[in-house]
């Protein structure tokens, strides 16, 4: 029996409760309607404060706290974290060691660098994998070990800190969910900020990699004041008054 307007909102409340997220094809199936129908519930309850719509879903209002997963995380922005992979590459050259982080987009940058003759050390377990699968001969590839957290696909916790603190990396590529010139660069979990944290102290240059959607975002850790990195590597789509904003205070904008 199909559902009115209120009860569809009420019980996709109710699933981001459960869930932490919700997608437009996931409650599609479940409530037998239309993406436009879909999209309407969501866009009202937006309105009301309730939640906070993302590219293909919706998210608790807070979003302090949230952390899509890796596989939920490549799915969107693809073109803007290949742009950023490519700019990344340009930023690297023959025989330097380079320190990759987690995620998605970091995942695309390594790729682009396979055909540099560099050293490569990654917490990212995708990236392991990628590497020990497919190779790269021209690479010298180290893993920084740690505590996986399998959802994110990702190294942390005291072990991976130790080993990125015995090293000295040419030029460092750092993650994050968020970014903002009041807080910084954020991410949700804890482990992952301390871990991001590490990798900055230790490197010679540091990159902030993100692309444009995470622009004034804020999550609950504080990886670091943007002026900590050596410039933010991201795409075309970045606000003009942020961009001007960076140029202000210094920090480098690197777009493809």
């Amino acid at each position: 029996m199909p559902m009115f307007s209120e009860q569809r909102k009420t019980e996709i409340l109710n699933m981001l409760t459960d869930q932490g997220c919700v997608s437009l094809g996931e409650l599609m199936e479940r409530f037998s309607v239309s993406e436009a129908t879909v999209r309407r519930d969501l866009t009202e309850l937006e309105a009301l404060g309730r939640l906070r719509r993302t590219h293909g879903g919706a998210v608790p209002r807070n979003l302090s706290l949230y952390e899509s997963s890796y596989a939920e995380s490549k799915l969107v922005n693809v073109e803007s974290k290949v742009s950023i992979a490519r700019a990344c590459e340009k930023l690297v050259r023959d025989n330097h060691t380079v320190l990759l982080d987690s995620g998605t987009t970091t995942f695309e940058i390594a790729k682009y660098l396979k055909n540099k003759n560099i050293t490569l050390v990654s917490n990212s377990v995708t990236v392991v994998a990628e590497f020990v699968e497919n190779g790269a001969g021209n690479i010298n590839f180290i893993s920084t070990g740690g505590v996986v957290r399998s959802s994110f696909r990702s190294f942390v916790g005291s072990l991976a800190e130790e080993f990125v603190q015995r090293i000295v990396p040419d030029i460092t590529f750092i993650s994050a969910n968020g970014f903002s010139l009041e807080h910084g660069a954020s991410t949700p979990d804890i482990s992952e900020a301390g871990m991001k944290r590490a990798m900055l102290k230790c490197s010679k240059r540091a990159y902030l990699v993100i692309d444009s959607t995470k622009e004034g975002n804020d999550y609950f850790s504080v990886i670091a004041d943007l002026k900590a990195f050596d410039g933010i590597v991201t795409d075309n789509g970045i606000s003009d008054k942020m961009r001007e904003s960076l140029r202000r205070l210094g920090i480098q904008v690197i777009t493809e």
